[in-house]
């Protein structure tokens, strides 16, 4: 906003100012000049100095502040990338605790899952056995010639229920079979290779005998690791190509299962 003073050269009228929208007198803007001969002089540190007739100066009002509009408030230019770039690196972090915590849960649930024991059961009767475990066993005949057994001298009738298969020896309770990682006897689960099963495994025994059995899945070995004294035996079923644990099964009477046979050492 300008401010404009206007002088009469005449000298007749005194100097009016304007300002805004409205003419103001002035004090004379003109005033002489010491030693002079009275004749006014214009000042120039007086051109902006305007006086109302009362004799109060007149300024020029403050300017009022300014008060932004939030309406139309813009973002700065610079907040997009930050934002892009604060999800960037949110997406990574999450990528490196995936692939720090992938190869833990591969490795428990795949590589080498947590197992329950059944050791504590190997003694249980059929009922006990059954009420331990989740589900209810139902005759399950297709598994019967996978439990192996030294020959043909005895009867096998699978139980299948909670991963586990017990089965009876012509009529009684024979013993427990395990085809499933979930569940393991004496330290030995299936999945392990021979070496590891023997290595592990908590049962006592006095020797070892070995037969091939020919499966479905192709030949495989079964270990059978006996106890004479305690009369029971452990039996691994070990892939021939893979050389890992496919099968554990547990004989409560070793007697019975190898009743007739000839060549089995008595001492």
């Amino acid at each position: 906003m300008a401010l404009q003073i206007k002088h009469d050269d005449s000298g007749d009228e005194p100097a009016r100012g304007y300002y805004g929208s409205s003419w103001t007198e002035s004090t004379t803007a003109r005033e002489p000049k010491e030693g002079g001969n009275g004749e006014p002089e214009f000042n120039p540190e007086l051109e902006f100095d305007v006086v109302n007739p009362q004799g109060s100066s007149i300024r020029p009002p403050a300017s009022p502040p300014i008060i932004p509009d939030r309406r139309y408030a813009t973002v700065p230019k610079d907040s997009g990338a930050k934002f892009l770039f604060d999800v960037k690196l949110i997406k990574f972090i999450i990528a490196v605790i995936i692939l720090l915590i992938l190869p833990v849960i591969l490795y428990k649930t795949v590589i080498h899952p947590k197992t329950k024991d059944l050791t504590p059961f190997m003694h249980s009767s059929y009922d006990e056995l059954d009420a331990q475990i989740d589900g209810e066993f139902t005759r399950d005949t297709k598994m019967d010639k996978y439990i192996p057994k030294l020959a043909d001298n005895i009867t096998i009738e699978a139980y299948s229920g909670g991963d586990i298969y017990p089965f009876m020896v012509d009529g009684e309770f024979g013993g427990i079979h395990l085809a499933e990682r979930k569940w393991e006897m004496y330290g030995v689960s299936v999945g392990m290779t021979e070496a590891e099963a023997v290595k592990k495994t908590t049962y006592v025994y006095e020797k070892c005998m070995v037969t091939i059995l020919d499966l479905a899945g192709g030949q495989s070995n079964a270990y059978y690791y006996y106890n004479k004294k305690n009369n029971d035996c452990l039996v691994m079923t070990v892939n021939g190509t893979s050389n890992k644990v496919v099968a554990v099964t547990y004989y409560r009477d070793y007697k019975k299962l190898t009743q007739n046979l000839i060549g089995i050492d008595d001492d």
